[in-house]
């Protein structure tokens, strides 16, 4: 349901928006581990995970376009909180996160990087996931990062 300055037909201006991503992929979610890409497989492009990450816990929001990554250290010594926004893309079942706002701040412009992702040409990125189907529930997909 719509809340005050929400309307149906801005949420469905959102669906229509020509980077909208999956329904599969939108939402609001907390894990308490990350693993990260160690090396790519030469065959296939495939990334090689490294072990889950523990000392972190993370907070995600996907909307139809943007996204918000909270990352809270969970052990003593671990890097400080972290934090990205931006926006995501998606080819077939490559997802990338496009980060254009960093905690602790990086180098280069906010700015720049919105205007360029909200001209359909987001800045190039590192973070990118390759989901793969799991099994098809009726006409619902479930997908595995």
């Amino acid at each position: 349901a719509c809340r005050r300055g929400c309307s149906t037909e801005r949420v469905a201006a959102y669906d229509r928006h020509p980077m909208a991503v999956p329904v599969w992929l939108r939402g609001a979610w907390s894990r308490c581990w990350i693993q990260r890409a160690v090396s790519v497989e030469e065959e296939g492009g495939i990334p090689v995970l490294g072990p889950p990450n523990e000392s972190v816990q993370v907070l995600y929001v996907q909307t139809p376009w943007a996204f918000v990554d909270v990352r809270i250290p969970r052990v003593e010594g671990a890097d400080g909180l972290m934090a990205f926004a931006g926006v995501t893309t998606v080819e077939r079942t490559t997802v990338s996160w496009h980060a254009c706002l960093h905690f602790p701040p990086e180098a280069g412009s906010p700015d720049e990087c919105w205007r360029d992702a909200d001209a359909g040409a987001p800045q190039p990125t590192k973070d990118i996931g390759v989901f793969s189907p799991v099994h098809d529930v009726g006409t619902a997909t479930t997908w595995m990062e």
